[in-house]
């Protein structure tokens, strides 16, 4: 067969094989000169080859893709100590392109400080051979700021095993290295505050079954418990209250649990078994491990509530005789009046006055006269019953009520103590003796009578004046036959003046100065003044509140007659402002006013019609306004502060229950009542009295005046306690509102 005709047996995979290497000349196929008579091709399958090629080139592509977008600095350095690679992150910190360092030596691209750190660390890894971590801070070019960063450097082996390059990583530590600090020293700030803090503080461990495993205690709490941190660490909370409270705890917990907040006053289980009040407060809290824990405050609030159980005995009692006073008094005639006219039956009312006792102030001075008051006192208070009601109502006058007394037993009960009156009110005096007696005035309730107390009153006062014009140390009972009618048309002229004086408005305002206490004598600068009301009679003259406001109670007068002192006050302060004069005004709202919600709207339209500055009408209420209908009265309070005006609580500490008001009603004057002023040089009762109520203002932020101030004495003992406004004939005496056109200084 011919050359050309000679074929390889392989041409058709030649032909098909995607990848072969080219054909060459046999040597053994050529002529004698030399010329190939044919060619031989070997042909070898590269496909895998290529392949793998392909995969390592797609490998090192994601690896550098990988490595570029790194936020670790990873880096290789060659034996000769020249990069061979390098990824973005390493290059930026060099403030370099990697291709500019590939290649390059250290000594041409590493400043001298950091040059100094890698060939020691080098040199000491391919020497062990063992990894080499280090803790770095440099500064980022990028930045400008340092950078915390944590290094490793390890050998990487050649083709014979040994270390033939060095290899770096290195994390970016900076975020976390400051906020391991800032943990720490939050960690030292709460264990500083926890175990310095002036409130005990407990960190409890929160159970599914609502129980409470102590896990940190300080030492403000193991102090109030008298106990050591130790010894109450792991036990339950509830092993240090009474069992009392511990309904009050529970619902602390459940309210935590809940994410609320809680705060409730409770008995804490002193180590001596004596009780401890404390506030206190609860929040949730979580552990690193997202548990719930409880967090509870505790702040001693014994010295208060010992202060707030001494002021409802001071202001319930009669501070002398240590009997109930006329307004604990009225308020327990009125509760048995009340449960006489509901379940029936009757009561007595006894009204016992000395007779002679003006004689021995007189002739034995008032100290003699207060001794003569308290054995009286004590020889009543030995004399009836534990469950009738006894007090001292006045200077002289006694009360007393016997629940469940027929009219029969009240007389009997009433000679039997105007013989233990006259038994005690002996008196030797220089071989002589003054004897006083008592003339009592006994009424009854109930029955087929529907009378309420102020009329019971009334009429027990006037059987005791009867008793006194009969020759004094005697009894009488009152008899609506021989004195009804006379009591009856005097109160109905009374009524029908007092009617025709409202539809007049024949009424007149006086202004007495509300003065700041300053340290020269009086006259005392005034800061505002509170409008006194006055009726204008054609017979009379001008009457007294006293004479008229009592009566206008009971019969539904007072609404007209608080609105026509809001009209009023309004108005000249409208005038006054409009005149360029700074003018603050005080005026009463009767109970019945303040539970109106229709007052408020009454209030806005006189607004309307006479502009004045905000805070220049102050409203003041009392107690019993505050506390006859709490919610009513909050209502009517708040939206009287959003119309501008300012709140006042009148005769603040004549009763307990105005502590309580101050937590239901925001008030920005607290007007201390003036029994509590009228002895205060010489009652360190009164001292402490007026000490705690300038306390309970300033921690509420509110204005304190004193009535009643009387003397420079009363004023610096005042000035002492923090009270820095007051009011009285002493500091300032009413005058009519004409004459109110000197400026004023806002309380």
């Amino acid at each position: 067969m011919s050359a050309r005709g000679t074929r390889c047996p392989s041409a058709t995979c030649a032909r098909t094989a995607p990848w072969s290497t080219p054909a060459s000349p046999s040597p053994s196929c050529a002529t004698g000169r030399g010329t190939p008579l044919h060619f031989v091709s070997q042909i070898v399958d590269v496909s895998d080859l290529v392949a793998a090629q392909r995969e390592v080139a797609t490998a090192n592509a994601r690896l550098n893709a990988v490595l570029d977008h790194s936020p670790v600095a990873i880096s290789l350095l060659d034996a000769q100590g020249r990069w061979e690679l390098v990824n973005r992150e390493a290059a930026s910190l060099l403030g370099a392109d990697p291709e500019d360092l590939v290649g390059r030596a250290l000594h041409e691209t590493v400043p001298e400080e950091q040059r100094r750190a890698l060939v020691s660390g080098t040199e000491s890894v391919r020497r062990t051979g063992v990894p080499l971590s280090r803790d770095e801070r440099l500064e980022d070019p990028r930045t400008g700021m340092v950078r915390d960063q944590v290094s490793v450097m390890f050998p990487v082996s050649g083709l014979d095993g040994g270390p033939d390059a060095i290899g770096q990583v290195s994390l970016d530590v900076t975020a976390r290295d400051r906020a391991l600090r800032e943990l720490a020293a939050a960690h030292e700030l709460f264990a500083v505050g926890f175990e310095t803090a002036p409130a005990g503080m407990l960190i409890s461990r929160l159970r599914d079954d609502g129980t409470t495993d102590v896990l940190q205690c300080n030492a403000a709490f193991a102090s109030m418990v008298g106990r050591r941190p130790e010894g109450i660490l792991g036990g339950s909370e509830a092993a240090l209250l009474f069992p009392e409270d511990q309904a009050t705890h529970a619902w602390i917990i459940a309210e935590v649990a809940a994410g609320r907040r809680p705060a409730r006053e409770l008995r804490l289980r002193h180590a001596d078994g004596r009780a401890v009040w404390a506030l206190v407060a609860g929040v949730r809290v979580l552990d690193a491990d997202g548990r719930p824990l409880l967090l509870l405050q505790a702040v001693d609030i014994s010295v208060r509530r010992h202060m707030e159980v001494r002021l409802r005995h001071l202001a319930d009692h009669d501070p002398l005789t240590d009997l109930f006073g006329r307004r604990r008094f009225h308020a327990e005639l009125r509760r048995e009046v009340q449960r006489v006219v509901r379940d029936g039956g009757t009561s007595c009312l006894l009204l016992l006055d000395l007779d002679g006792f003006k004689a021995v102030n007189d002739l034995l001075g008032h100290s003699a006269g207060d001794e003569l008051l308290v054995r009286v006192a004590a020889a009543l208070r030995q004399a009836v019953r534990a469950t009738d009601v006894l007090a001292r109502i006045g200077g002289d006058e006694f009360a007393l009520v016997l629940p469940g007394a027929s009219v029969a037993r009240g007389r009997s009960i009433a000679r039997e103590l105007a013989s233990v009156i006259r038994r005690a009110g002996v008196l030797e005096i220089d071989g002589g003796r003054l004897e006083v007696t008592a003339s009592v005035g006994v009424t009854v309730a109930g029955g087929d009578r529907r009378i309420d107390a102020d009329e019971l009153l009334v009429e027990a006062d006037l059987a005791m004046y009867q008793a006194k014009d009969a020759g004094k140390d005697g009894v009488v009972v009152y008899a609506p036959d021989h004195v009804h009618r006379a009591r009856i048309s005097h109160r109905t002229d009374r009524l029908a003046r007092l009617r025709r004086a409202v539809r007049e408005q024949r009424f007149e305002l006086l202004a007495q100065p509300i003065a700041l206490l300053g340290e020269d004598p009086a006259p005392h600068e005034p800061t505002g003044h509170e409008l006194l009301l006055r009726l204008r009679d054609p017979e009379l003259g001008l009457m007294a509140p006293s004479e008229f406001l009592g009566l206008a109670e009971r019969h539904g007068l007072m609404a007209d007659i608080d609105r026509w002192v809001l009209r009023s006050a309004i108005s000249l302060l409208s005038e006054s402002s409009r005149a360029g004069r700074c003018l603050a005004l005080s005026v009463n709202l009767s109970a019945r006013t303040v539970q109106d919600p229709r007052i408020v709207d009454d209030v806005a339209t006189m607004l309307r019609a006479h502009p004045i500055p905000p805070g220049s009408l102050t409203v003041e209420i009392t107690e019993t306004a505050a506390i006859t209908d709490p919610e009513g009265a909050a209502a009517v309070t708040r939206r009287l502060r959003e119309l501008g005006c300012r709140l006042a609580l009148d005769d603040f500490g004549a009763g307990f229950a105005s502590f309580s008001t101050l937590k239901h009603l925001e008030f920005d004057v607290l007007k201390i009542d003036g029994d509590f002023i009228d002895h205060l040089p010489t009652s360190p009762v009164d001292q402490a009295v007026v000490r705690g109520v300038v306390d309970v203002a300033r921690c509420m932020g509110i204005d304190v005046v004193a009535e009643r101030v009387g003397d420079d004495r009363t004023i610096a003992v005042l000035r002492a306690a923090g009270v820095r406004l007051g009011q009285g004939f002493f500091l300032g005496a009413p005058v009519p509102v004409a004459e109110l056109h000197r400026p004023q200084r806002a309380l």
